[in-house]
């Protein structure tokens, strides 16, 4: 007993500085948890927004430098004497100052100038397009005159990723101002803001005045704006980056901490269980360890402390990482509804483009066509309110354009104006008017009808917005005549200009036709797209272009909510900012995570509960043995059930092939029972011509050990009770029982599934003869069809001449005579092109060695021959040598060098220039035009049968000249591809095999 009652004192004295260790160790946690770490965060706050600071002030530094570099060149070109000569004697003819305003070059692109003399007037400009507005009463321009400021910087406009501004800087004479030189000057955002130095979560804003240009930012989940304003500038730079960084970094830093604290709390909470657990089982001899009561009980209490301690610690974590996931979770849902919303919009603003080619394809649009044409575009835009046409009339045909609207039926139709009281009255008298003239639907809309947009100022500068500008122009919100009450209507103008007259002197005058008006509720569209995931997200709009006149568009400022995500789109030359946030201060309920809580504080009084019970009863311990062996008697029943009851077929051998173990699943494979199989040798489910490799398999098997088979996947035969043979799926594994080593085999009936293989083989056959009948007989059938055509138009143009006398007169039959013999050429060209489609894979012609260059010459001197009137060039580098089809390979060449000279400007130089790349195994063709270009969208199109994007009027084809490119290059093993720029020009990319040494010799 003296030696149980030392050993009892040792146990307890280690029990007591355990608890000390870990409690301790645990107070220590506790402090850094909840003092350290939140100090930690507020001084990584206070560093983060040091660093912010840091880099607005190094990108703003930056930017200015830039804008001084600008300045500068802008500066040497004023410093011309000519340009002094110009401004102060008016020779504006002088050849000099002409070639220089024509050849200068500013960053990287053909200069626009403008030169103004001292009194503000326009001396001389290039001929390229000018956004800014040069008239002489512009506040900067009399600074500059009077010497006021050294510059004047102002942002013009952003076209996608590109930012337009204007520098003007004072031309001097003997140190006395004499005019002001301005250029405009266009620039990649990229080349101007050094994002390559900073992740994808930066972006950047300039506003000045109305105008704002954004960066993206697609990548930045949580917004932290930090602005300043450049000196000189009147700009306000403002700096964005992504809090979501220091936001999660703060958030892994808590989850760790907690991370530490539930590892130390559950360490800690086994220690004290198993040493309890320990102490009220140990025993010496027959005697039994009795302690004191408080000691007994003050364990279990600890342990359950600690264990509620480990379960909040897993509860918070779980909290963090659900809110975590619930936050990126609905940032991806609002980058979705602003991706829709922007998409919607887009789509919307299509119709526009549509209605300006439809006038542009047309000499005159009666109101009658204008309704036959939009009707039907709008049934699939139910956002769009209305589609107007707005014309540009003078003060003289004002009179005319009201007796035709009278006449095609709008009674009474005048043209109207808005006075000061908000009263629609007659429209004054002035020089030229924009009316609404056509509009769809009129229906609701008839108080829009002449009402003129131009005596609205601020429509009236957004219309001068749009002529100058190549694409839609939005207006802010307005309200419209023809609604009542608030509503979130805009007006979208795209301007339509005379395609005959554009390039004259004049362009915004002589060749402005009008505008054609889109008529958008914001509310309807922005709605439509709420109502997906209506009651989880809720969307706030707002027209933020004009700074100091932010506009609300849809929905309600938001006050206190727990998530809130903002983004800013562009909306036809407008900035709107949309903001998707909760309607509620809390978190929606962790569920997972207090499930995790109630889990572990049950499993906690548990496991305290359990240790006081044995105190009491030591006999648990008794019960948990019975209850584990009959336990495992379960799982050796839930184990032989499975295999019993498995699909496939089930069988152990021992090391001579005797059979042991055969489920229910072999009986129905083989045919016999377990009884009747189990003990006899494995040949007997086995055909008799495998049964020496059986044996002779079995004995290697014994001897050496070797494992040939085994581990692996095979189709074997079987043999069934009634002797018949069919194929099987066998795998077979080793088991090592003791000193015993046995084999057990898995065994599947596949009769059925090579009897399917069989048949799709024969299919495959049969698809692959049906398909080469049926390319012959496309062949045919496009060849037969040239006779009765080649007969048509033959005869068609006989007859015209038979009956020219009588047709004299006749301007409509001359124009049916010409309707089918034009048809009749088409169809011809049309057929050619499917037989050229489909003689490519059905060529059986060798591959032969193919001189290019020759080709190129040839496609050259044909495309460009001078008695055809076409003009051009053709230049290309040293072409190389290929092998294939000659035939196939000049058809490639000569499609894509065609279409490079076609596809072109008004009045502009074709010019394709064929460039090549070396590598290992492939030439790369660079076929680069200055054509007309294509949007990306269209760039996958283009290669499919019979896509065009233009109509045959404007440039003539059947749609498959680069069909047929894309499949001479697959024939050949290649890859085609395009890259292109509206208005810049297209790059095919042609990447080709190259001869192998062996070839080449």
């Amino acid at each position: 007993m003296k030696l149980i009652s030392q050993f009892t004192q040792k146990n307890s004295a280690l029990k007591n500085f355990t608890i000390f260790a870990v409690s301790l160790f645990l107070l220590i946690m506790f402090i850094s948890a909840f003092f350290i770490v939140p100090k930690f965060n507020y001084l990584l706050d206070n560093q983060h927004q040091q660093d912010v600071q840091n880099e607005l002030a190094l990108e703003a530094a930056l930017f200015t430098r830039f804008v001084v570099s600008q300045q500068t060149t802008v500066q040497d070109l004023a410093a011309y004497p000519i340009l002094a000569a110009a401004v102060m004697l008016g020779e504006v003819n002088d050849l000099a100052i002409i070639d220089l305003f024509e050849n200068s070059v500013i960053s990287g692109e053909k200069s626009r100038l403008v030169l103004q003399d001292i009194a503000g007037d326009i001396v001389i400009k290039t001929d390229n397009k000018l956004y800014g507005d040069y008239s002489n009463n512009q506040q900067w321009l009399e600074q500059l005159l009077q010497g006021a400021t050294a510059y004047h910087f102002q942002l013009l406009r952003q076209n996608n990723a590109a930012l337009t501004f204007r520098i003007s800087v004072p031309v001097l004479y003997n140190s006395y101002i004499e005019g002001v030189l301005s250029s405009e000057i266009t620039v990649p955002l990229k080349d101007i803001f050094v994002t390559q130095n900073f992740k994808e979560n930066v972006a950047f804003r300039l506003t000045q005045d109305s105008v704002r240009i954004n960066t993206s930012t697609e990548n930045i989940e949580i917004y932290r704006e930090n602005s300043l304003t450049l000196p000189d500038t009147n700009i306000l730079f403002t700096y964005i980056t992504d809090d979501s960084l220091i936001y999660n970094g703060k958030r892994e830093l808590q989850n760790t901490i907690l991370l530490v604290l539930l590892i130390s709390f559950t360490l800690s909470f086994l220690l004290f269980a198993g040493l309890n657990y320990r102490g009220l089982t140990r025993s010496e001899g027959n005697a039994k360890v009795k302690l004191a009561g408080w000691k007994v009980y003050s364990i279990p209490i600890f342990v359950g402390v600690i264990g509620v301690a480990a379960s909040i610690s897993a509860f918070m974590i779980e909290s963090n990482l659900n809110r975590s996931a619930i936050e990126k979770d609905l940032i991806f849902k609002s980058k979705e509804k602003v991706k829709t919303i922007s998409k919607s919009i887009d789509l919307n603003l299509q119709i526009l483009d549509a209605v300006k080619a439809f006038y542009n394809a047309s000499d005159y649009v009666s109101r009658q066509e204008f309704n036959a044409f939009v009707t039907p575009l709008m049934s699939n835009y139910k956002n769009i309110k209305a589609i107007e046409w707005v014309p540009y009339i003078t003060h003289e045909q004002r009179q005319a354009y009201e007796q035709q609207a009278r006449t095609d039926g709008i009674i009474d139709f005048t043209l109207t104006e808005i006075n000061a009281t908000g009263n629609m009255v007659l429209a004054n008298e002035r020089d030229s008017y924009l009316p609404v003239y056509y509009v769809e639907p009129l229906e609701g809309n008839e108080r829009a009808m002449g009402l003129d947009n131009g005596a609205n100022i601020e429509r009236l500068n957004t219309i001068n917005k749009a002529k100058n500008s190549t694409d839609k122009i939005a207006t802010g919100r307005i309200n419209l005549v023809q609604t009542t009450g608030e509503a979130a209507d805009i007006l979208v103008f795209n301007a339509v200009f005379d395609q005959k007259s554009v390039g004259g002197e004049d362009d915004s005058t002589s060749s402005f036709l009008g505008l054609a008006v889109l008529v958008l509720n914001v509310g309807d569209i922005v709605a439509d797209t709420a109502m997906e995931d209506k009651g989880s997200l809720f969307l706030y709009v707002e027209d933020i272009t004009e700074a100091d006149n932010i506009e609300p568009l849809y929905g309600n400022l938001a006050g206190d909510s727990w998530f809130s995500h903002s983004e800013i789109i562009t909306v036809a030359g407008r900035s709107w900012h949309i903001k998707t946030h909760t309607n509620t201060t809390k978190t929606p309920l962790m569920l997972s995570a207090w499930l995790l809580l109630i889990a572990s504080l049950a499993v906690t009084a548990l496991i305290t509960f359990s240790i006081a019970h044995l105190i009491r009863r030591r006999e648990v311990v008794e019960q948990l043995v019975v209850s584990r062996t009959v336990s495992l008697i379960e799982s050796e029943e839930q184990h032989r059930a499975v295999v019993e009851n498995a699909v496939d077929g089930l069988l152990t051998i021992n090391e001579i092939g005797v059979i042991e173990k055969y489920n229910r699943a072999a009986e129905r494979i083989f045919g016999y029972t377990a009884d009747e199989i189990i003990g006899q040798n494995l040949k007997v489910l086995m055909p008799e011509g495998d049964h020496e490799y059986q044996d002779s398999y079995m004995e290697d098997y014994r001897d050496t050990g070797v494992k040939k088979n085994i581990g692996t996947d095979r189709k074997v035969k079987g043999r069934r009770k009634d002797g018949s043979i069919f194929p099987i799926d066998l795998s077979v594994s080793e088991m090592a029982i003791g000193n015993t080593r046995k084999l057990s085999g898995i065994v599947r009936d596949v009769t059925e599934r090579v009897k399917l293989e069989k048949e799709r083989e024969k299919f495959i056959d049969k698809l692959t003869d049906s398909n080469e009948e049926l390319a012959r007989f496309a062949y045919v059938c496009s060849h037969d069809l040239q006779e009765p055509l080649r007969m048509v138009r033959s005869f068609s143009e006989l007859l015209q001449e038979h009956l020219a006398d009588s047709l004299k007169d006749d301007a409509k039959g001359q124009k049916y005579f010409s309707f089918v013999i034009d048809g009749a050429a088409r169809a011809q060209l049309l057929i050619t092109d499917i037989l050229s489609y489909s003689s490519i894979s059905s060529d059986t012609q060798m591959f032969e060695n193919v001189d290019i260059e020759g080709i190129v010459t040839m496609i050259k001197k044909d495309l460009l021959d001078p008695s055809t009137g076409k003009k051009g060039e053709i230049t290309f580098d040293p072409l190389p040598i290929l092998q294939g089809n000659k035939t196939q390979l000049f058809q490639l060449f000569q499609n894509l060098l065609s279409n490079g000279l076609k596809y072109q400007k008004l009045d502009a130089t074709p010019h394709v220039h064929i460039g090549v790349e070396e590598s290992d195994t492939h030439w790369l063709f660079i076929f680069k035009d200055n054509g007309i270009g294509m949007e990306e969208r269209h760039l996958r199109k283009i290669f499919e049968v019979f896509k065009r994007l233009h109509g045959k009027k404007q440039y003539a084809g059947t749609g498959v000249g680069l069909s047929i490119c894309k499949k001479v290059v697959e024939r050949h093993d290649g890859v085609i591809w395009v890259e292109s720029e509206v208005n810049v020009g297209s790059t095919f990319y042609v990447k080709l095999l190259k001869l192998t040494e062996l070839e080449e010799i």
